[in-house]
């Protein structure tokens, strides 16, 4: 099974002490729920609407401690299966969990009634649900895409790693909602929408 290769330079250890890249995560994380924040403000001074905020659905399974099998994302004619190291997943479940947290946050700091947090997590199931199924057969029917390429994007295996440019690596639909994981969301958002009156 091809990785994809990690790009970036080394950065600081996160809460668990796993090795954190510069560019990746925490700065990214701050970077998205800081234009969140200023999106909210925008739209709270021009309009008396109501804002709902969804946070990020589970994308990556959380893995047992004893696991030692890549999460495949991917499989590719011609350059077999693509797959995330423990390590990675663990990061990527990690990361997803931190930025919902500093999205509720920056929701939290702006202090205002008229933005709510719409939490679709447990509509998925949580972590061991209708997450990407990593290539096992026993997870439950995927509500996220994994990785897609677009037609005629080429990628080669190198050094027992598979080289994807970053731009190439994040194409349409890759990790985001299918049109079940879309009417999941759907539904939380209207539950949120009811609870408020």
């Amino acid at each position: 099974m091809a990785r994809c290769r990690e790009h970036g330079d080394e950065g600081v250890d996160d809460h668990r002490g796993a090795r954190q890249r510069k560019g990746d995560g925490p700065w990214r994380i701050d970077a998205i729920a800081d234009r969140l924040g200023e999106l909210c403000r925008a739209i709270l001074g021009s309009t008396d609407a109501q804002v709902y905020v969804l946070l990020y659905p589970p994308m990556i399974p959380t893995r047992s401690s004893d696991t030692t099998a890549d999460c495949s994302v991917e499989n590719l004619a011609g350059v077999g299966s693509i797959g995330l190291s423990v390590d990675t997943s663990h990061r990527m479940v990690d990361l997803g969990i931190r930025l919902n947290q500093r999205i509720r946050e920056r929701v939290a700091s702006l202090a205002d009634p008229r933005v709510h947090v719409v939490d679709v997590e447990a509509e998925f199931g949580g972590y061991q649900g209708h997450t990407i199924s990593c290539g096992f057969s026993d997870r439950p029917t995927p509500w996220m895409n994994a990785l897609r390429f677009d037609v005629g994007q080429v990628v080669s295996p190198s050094a027992g790693a598979l080289r994807v440019e970053a731009e190439e690596f994040y194409t349409t639909g890759s990790f985001h909602p299918v049109k079940a994981g879309q009417e999941a969301m759907a539904r939380a958002l209207r539950r949120e929408i009811d609870a408020a009156g």
